[in-house]
């Protein structure tokens, strides 16, 4: 029976959603395009030697919460589609040097998880823990009254294969060796009851250490199948090796929907007044048509939501001559991509006052589309650009596969603004617009 190389039979036909690992020709310490990070008495830096990200961090002091850590999670949420099993792999090393002496508080963890820095707020991980030598599978579920706890599986109460041994894979998988590289494995069925398997991929074979069930519940064990793919280490007490830093290396992960994928959500638009959008003096600079955003990235209601573009239609129309008195006759177009990512801004405007945004009914998106006062100063990452002449019109279409380009997808760190330049200076026109949309909540 045909098998691929991770063991699976193929017949269901696994379709890649997020897939990522450092390349040595991208700046992968700045690849802030596709992850966001934090640090407090930590760092996250690129090995070029080994090709690989370290995340560091140095012994603590503070208790009960951890007070350095270092962590790194996708800044797009991974897709999920009722019906089809989600595989999630992750491959790095968890900790070096592994930590022996007895309580020192080092956690290293890597999943699909939520992150309120430092604390993972939902989610599944597998967690080496420093505090008493162990390796746990964790998940984080509700309560039932708005708060999560955390559901801790350590080695020995893993209900599949303890990995002591005498399990069906025979195999010992030893906490003093996490200082070496290590597959991991989740699957799961999320339906907001459904299974979650975890185990790790060894020598190309899938083996399963645990998994969690939730039949027990009488409401959904997560409010939303949308975690980010993360690495974390972070450190409290440290009562016996202060000065020891610890390493987890991020090496490649993958997210995968087992059954095909077809993009899904409310389709959605935003466009320009009937009127157009006047600009007086259509010159080199990109002029703001429209932005979009979501609503309230800090409310929990928004900040899994992503903003998927659909297409995009530009039109102008001349309505004075510029200074050489002739009327600008090509207008060029720019979708570009504004993040501002704990801090690291990728993009800025230039203009007077503050740019509004409107909060579209029934939807999870703010929208810009009441004139020109705003221009860029500096440019964000572009997702599209092209060229209109008078009086005709332009489109741009995504295909279902571009949804998916982690660049041209709006998260709850980001602001698409679409921008007009003309090619003779003083001229003006009208500009008209509209961007469609998936909502994906």
């Amino acid at each position: 029976m045909a098998t691929d190389a991770f063991g699976r039979l193929r017949t269901s036909e696994p379709f890649t959603t997020f897939n990522y690992h450092p390349s040595p020709s991208y700046y992968n310490t700045g690849d802030n395009d596709i992850w966001v990070r934090d640090t407090s008495g930590g760092s996250v830096y690129y090995d070029g030697s080994n090709n690989l990200i370290k995340i560091d961090v140095s012994g603590g002091a503070v208790t009960p919460n951890p007070d350095k850590y270092a962590f790194r999670t996708t800044k797009m949420p991974m897709d999920y589609q009722p019906g089809k099993s989600r595989l999630i792999m992750m491959s790095g090393v968890m900790i070096s040097p592994v930590p022996t002496a007895s309580g020192e508080q080092i956690f290293s963890r890597m999943g699909l998880i939520n992150v309120a820095s430092p604390i993972i707020t939902d989610g599944v991980w597998f967690e080496v823990d420093g505090s008493n030598n162990t390796l746990n599978w964790c998940e984080s579920i509700q309560d039932g009254s708005g708060s999560y706890i955390i559901n801790k599986k350590a080695r020995s109460d893993w209900n599949i294969d303890k990995f002591d041994g005498t399990g069906p894979s025979g195999i010992v998988l030893s906490y003093q060796n996490m200082n070496k590289v290590i597959l991991i494995v989740i699957d799961q069925e999320w339906l907001g009851v459904g299974r979650l398997r975890c185990g790790f991929n060894i020598d190309g074979v899938t083996y399963y250490a645990h998994k969690f069930t939730h039949e027990t519940l009488s409401y959904a064990y997560t409010s939303s199948p949308k975690q980010r793919i993360g690495y974390e280490i972070l450190t409290g007490t440290h009562g016996t090796s202060p000065s020891t830093t610890y390493t987890m290396k991020q090496i490649c992960c993958t997210c995968m929907s087992e059954g095909g994928f077809f993009p899904l959500g409310t389709r959605n638009s935003i466009s320009t007044d009937i009127s157009g959008v006047s600009i007086t003096s259509l010159n080199q600079k990109q002029n703001v048509i429209l932005g979009l955003r979501l609503q309230n990235p800090a409310d929990k209601k928004f900040k899994n939501g992503i903003i998927k573009i659909l297409s995009v239609n530009v039109s102008f129309k001349p309505t004075n001559p510029g200074n050489n008195q002739t009327n600008v006759d090509v207008v060029k177009y720019n979708l570009q991509m504004h993040s501002n990512i704990n801090g690291i801004q990728i993009g800025d405007l230039s203009g007077s006052g503050t740019i509004s945004f409107t909060d579209l009914s029934n939807s999870i998106v703010s929208y810009h589309n009441n004139g020109t006062t705003h221009d860029i100063s500096s440019n964000g990452y572009f997702i599209h650009s092209g060229f209109v002449s008078s009086q005709s019109t332009v489109s741009f279409g995504a295909n279902d596969f571009e949804t998916l380009l982690t660049r041209a997808n709006i998260t709850q760190y980001d602001t698409l603004y679409l921008t007009v330049q003309g090619n003779v200076t003083g001229s003006t026109a009208l500009v008209y617009a509209s961007i469609d949309f998936i909502e994906s909540v």
